[in-house]
């Protein structure tokens, strides 16, 4: 990773909120092998509301989606975009009204905005596009690959048993009223003992073709990594991991620290005041935007190959 890239980076705060009306770990659809077509499961998903969100390092929202009872909303802030990767963000907004224009959903939640689709709309498009405009009906969706209960018990039973004999655990006191615990676990003998314990469910999903690894690849660390968490009444609220122990060319000195946190106690996700919904056409005439943008973008660099003529920046 470049200086350049890593200064970009360095900073930014992600958070991935879930909500519903009981713990989750009580939900049946949380938990592993629960069937989609299980009307229990498919209502309790239908409740569950979510919030992602991409922050920069004054706490900015850079980028943000939720997901409340089948509707979607984003939201994002282009300018704040560019400059992250160092571009122009007024040659940005200029480029981007000219591929989608200066008014619409999509406009406004590029611009500080917010844009909703439901659920429907959405599969609407999905069927308009398979039809191809033929008039033909598109093909019925195949049936969600599923857990049966056993494998799923099998895996947590494994994943109990490479806790207790793969890692070990030290207190180191308290902070902010939560316990903190150091975990120490030899990186790549539990890669290979996760491989081997995730083995049994990937042989019930498809494969597209690629071969679950026997073990982990050669130049996995060999050594000893460590992990902080802190503990609030009985409750993971923290977990902190140097990244840096897992390259080989950093010093003692060189950080790049991964910290999530958690709070059962966060707000519920609420839907924004205002959001500019998409329609079908919408979607269709960003769709075909898109499509005949990349096309073009396409043909200037074949022109320009031609030519002897400068890449196109995009």
């Amino acid at each position: 990773m470049e200086q350049k890239n890593a200064d970009a980076i360095a900073g930014l705060g992600v958070s991935v909120e879930f909500h519903a009306d009981q713990p989750l770990k009580d939900l049946k659809s949380f938990k592993l092998g629960s069937d989609p077509k299980d009307p229990q499961v498919a209502a309790e998903l239908e409740k569950i509301s979510a919030d992602y969100k991409l922050t920069d390092r004054s706490g900015a929202v850079l980028v943000e989606f939720r997901q409340l009872h089948n509707v979607m909303y984003l939201h994002a802030d282009a300018a704040g975009l560019a400059k992250l990767v160092g571009e122009d963000p007024a040659r940005t907004q200029a480029e981007l009204e000219s591929a989608i224009g200066k008014q619409g959903p999509l406009h406004d939640a590029l611009t500080g905005g917010w844009a909703s689709l439901d659920e429907k709309t959405l599969a609407d498009f999905g069927t308009d596009v398979a039809e191809g405009g033929d008039g033909k009906a598109a093909p019925a969706p195949s049936d969600k690959p599923s857990v049966d209960p056993k494998t799923a018990d099998d895996l947590l039973n494994s994943l109990k048993s490479i806790a207790s004999n793969d890692m070990s655990f030290e207190s180191k006191g308290k902070a902010d009223g939560a316990d903190q615990v150091q975990v120490t676990l030899p990186f790549r003998k539990l890669a290979d003992d996760l491989l081997k314990a995730f083995k049994p469910l990937s042989e019930k999903l498809p494969q597209h073709g690629a071969k679950w690894p026997e073990k982990a690849p050669d130049d996995t660390p060999d050594k000893n990594v460590t992990a902080d968490l802190s503990i609030k009444n009985g409750t993971l609220v923290g977990v902190r991991f140097d990244l840096a122990q897992l390259d080989k060319k950093a010093t003692a000195d060189q950080h790049l620290p991964l910290k999530v946190a958690i709070d059962p106690n966060a707000p519920a996700v609420q839907a924004p005041a205002q959001a500019t919904k998409f329609t079908k056409d919408e979607l269709g005439d960003l769709f075909h935007g898109l499509v005949s943008s990349f096309a073009a973008r396409a043909d200037a660099g074949d022109d320009d190959q031609q030519d002897g003529g400068g890449q196109d920046q995009i």
